[in-house]
């Protein structure tokens, strides 16, 4: 027996506007409200194919969902654009019950009074940026249609109307076709592995065809840990921060595998992925154009040059850590959101274990980032140089876009 996943149907009703019978909707829906009746009443009597036997099938009418202009038709509301209410007469209302003081008439010099704007009118120059800003915004993959193309459309009964057809005719499907029913969200992932190291855990899966390069890994500080901080500032107390956080980032590799190969041999700790994470990953790695992974599509900055979606802003939210003197072990945290456009991805292999990062140009601060007076973050990338740490792991990946400042430049 198949089951629809949908509790309620919907019946769909399209009436073209150029024929549409205007107050006369209640005979041309006289038909519809018998047969109503009817099911209400003493039902239909159907065949129930896995009892293989008749029943009386009852329906009812919960809610009605019209647009615009059949507000009018069917419930009665005035819908038709009469005299205006913005005159004098109502802004002295505003004033005499105390609200919406901005609105507040204000008397002229010469006897006049002015009525002030409401703070969503927009003179010549603000509505060209805002076209504007809707002529060249790009959104994320599966955020909104093309807005660029400044025509929306859209019927909510056709749209009812096309859904129902198309979820009825998949019923006929066999299982293996993907349907409306069985069918994956459009940025998928296969949820990861939860029994491996979290750095392991990687849920995701990447788009398009996959390149083979050799990988300097010299440029790459994959690693970092506590310890070895330690074991550096202690040794080098006499050094400056920056010597011992380069020396770290050169180090940490051979320290680390020394330190699983010998310092804990027979500990049960040591598991098979921190084996892997110990020995260096291969000289060859894989790279991607674009990934799906925390139900986001990301893609590189350069795929979105010819597209009319954005999917290369990366944000993530860190707690970072410094040391507050060479010799102390004392660390300060702190709460940083970075913010970032994605440049390549990458997949490293630890023997047969493998790890996705995100190479990014960042922004976390600075006069670089301001929150302007709508509570909008503006951002400036121009002249962005690289950082030393541009690599995060996709686990890591929140999604933004990002649109242009029409009102500052840069």
């Amino acid at each position: 027996m198949v089951v629809h996943e949908k509790t309620f149907l919907f019946l769909t009703l399209s009436i073209p506007g150029p024929s549409a019978p205007g107050n006369n909707i209640d005979v041309y829906m006289q038909p519809l409200i018998y047969e109503l009746k009817e099911l209400w009443d003493t039902g239909v009597n159907t065949y129930h194919a896995s009892t293989k036997s008749n029943f009386p099938l009852r329906a009812c009418l919960i809610w009605m969902i019209s647009d615009f202009p059949a507000y009018e038709n069917l419930s009665g509301w005035n819908t038709k654009d009469g005299k205006t209410k913005n005159h004098l007469k109502a802004r002295c209302d505003l004033k005499e019950i105390g609200i919406r003081p901005e609105l507040h008439p204000e008397p002229l010099p010469n006897g006049k009074v002015y009525l002030p704007s409401a703070c969503f009118v927009m003179d010549k120059k603000e509505k060209e940026k805002f076209c504007k800003v809707l002529k060249g915004v790009k959104v994320s993959d599966g955020y909104a249609a093309n807005i660029s193309r400044s025509k929306p459309e859209g019927s909510i009964a056709e749209g009812y109307l096309a859904e129902e057809c198309v979820s009825i005719c998949s019923l006929y499907f066999v299982s293996d076709v993907e349907t409306i029913h069985n069918k994956t969200s459009r940025n998928h992932d296969d949820c990861g592995d939860e029994i491996v190291l979290p750095i392991f855990c990687m849920s995701g899966r990447p788009i398009g065809v996959t390149n083979m390069v050799k990988f300097d890994y010299d440029t790459l500080a994959l690693h970092t840990h506590i310890e070895h901080l330690n074991i550096l500032s202690q040794a080098n107390s006499n050094k400056r921060k920056r010597y011992i956080e380069r020396l770290h980032s050169q180090k940490f590799e051979e320290w680390l595998f020394d330190y699983v190969d010998e310092d804990m041999t027979g500990d049960n700790r040591i598991t098979s992925d921190i084996t892997a994470l110990a020995n260096s990953p291969y000289v060859v790695v894989k790279k991607y154009r674009g990934y799906n992974i925390n139900g986001f599509r990301f893609h590189i900055k350069d795929v979105e040059k010819n597209r009319t979606t954005q999917n290369s802003g990366v944000m993530i939210d860190v707690v970072t850590s410094s040391f507050s003197s060479a010799s102390d072990n004392n660390h300060i945290l702190g709460d940083v959101t970075y913010y970032g456009v994605l440049n390549n991805i990458i997949e490293l292999q630890y023997a047969d274990k493998n790890v996705v990062l995100f190479h990014c140009d960042w922004i976390s601060g600075g006069s670089r980032i301001k929150v302007n007076e709508n509570t909008f973050t503006t951002l400036d990338f121009r002249g962005m140089k690289p950082t030393k740490e541009p690599y995060i792991l996709a686990l890591q990946a929140q999604q933004v876009f990002y649109v242009q400042d029409r009102a500052r430049k840069g």
